[in-house]
């Protein structure tokens, strides 16, 4: 098992592997973990302590600014920062040079993933001369289109073919396209994924990699969605540890964060108009009027202060 992150990420990492270790299906003492990471963050080392502890698995921790070599200067200077992803976007595509070179196959997860089934029988699939095997992404057939590919997929839960990689050199190959100026790069490593390993991805079911947008407002009905699938994925900009995230599933996310060593975290407040907004919106949706209404009352507020200031 893999996941890759910056520091930005290290709470919500803890809840996506605390999901992943309760829904294992088979007992956590044969999960081992690998992560990479950008720098040392003493936060991480405590909860890899504690949930070492608690569980009995095992983990790997792949500095990348405190590798021989320095592994950062891997990813060039030309596509990083793009757009709304960082760096770390890239650092899953390190894997295959990171990791102990007698292991085969590695599954990826975005940390914005919760697990709420078992997914021991993922681990477990075959995949023969494919080099990676991802679910379509929800907007397949709009990037196949810009890619010229016949379908396009998600990179957020990917099984590498560890061995397929080395061989064929293809974190060197994805990185090479990406550095290319004509190269029409939307998703940072998942347009690259996709373009270079075009006629090698094994296609996943949807069960594994359930996407779930900030927009839509869903019921939580845990039983039938772990009915369904395994994975729930948190895509698009807006996150369940924002106070103003409406979706029901955010829910999963604190479920597993507060039994995690992580509890007790306490959602992003708002900061921007926008935020505001938004949350004075998912109050009001929750039943929660006076709240809704005070929120309201502050935005009206800080429009009055800044027209006052610009007529004085």
């Amino acid at each position: 098992m893999a996941y890759c992150f910056d520091k930005n990420f290290t709470q919500h990492f803890c809840a996506a592997v605390t999901s992943c270790i309760m829904n294992f299906g088979k007992p956590s003492t044969q999960l081992h973990f690998h992560l990479v990471t950008d720098q040392e963050d003493t936060r991480l080392s405590d909860f890899i302590a504690a949930t070492k502890s608690i569980f009995g698995c095992e983990f790997s921790i792949y500095i990348l600014a405190g590798i021989e070599n320095n592994a950062l200067d891997r990813i060039p200077h030309s596509i990083r920062n793009m757009h709304h992803l960082s760096i770390a976007a890239y650092f899953r595509l390190l894997l295959p040079e990171l990791v102990p070179a007698h292991i085969d196959k590695i599954l990826y997860l975005d940390s914005d993933t919760i697990v709420i089934g078992n997914i021991s029988a993922l681990l477990e699939m075959e995949l023969n001369e494919n080099a990676i095997a991802m679910v379509l992404d929800p907007n397949s057939e709009h990037y196949a289109k810009g890619h010229n590919l016949s379908a396009y997929y998600n990179s957020g839960v990917a099984l590498f073919n560890l061995n397929v990689w080395r061989l064929e050199e293809l974190t060197s190959k994805c990185f090479a396209y990406l550095e290319k100026p004509t190269t029409p790069v939307r998703i940072a490593d998942q347009c690259a994924i996709n373009v270079v390993l075009a006629d090698r991805v094994a296609e996943l079911e949807s069960k594994w990699n359930r996407f779930t947008y900030d927009s839509q407002v869903e019921t939580l009905a845990l039983q039938s969605l772990r009915d369904d699938y395994a994975i729930v994925h948190f895509t698009a900009k807006e996150k369940p540890w924002y106070s103003w995230y409406r979706n029901a599933f955010g829910k999963l996310y604190w479920d597993y964060l507060n039994v995690s060593p992580w509890r007790n975290a306490k959602p992003q407040e708002a900061v921007t108009v926008d935020e505001h907004i938004l949350l004075a919106r998912k109050l009001e949706a929750d039943g929660k009027f006076a709240q809704s209404c005070s929120v309201y009352s502050k935005i009206v507020a800080h429009f009055m202060s800044k027209s006052r200031a610009s007529s004085s």
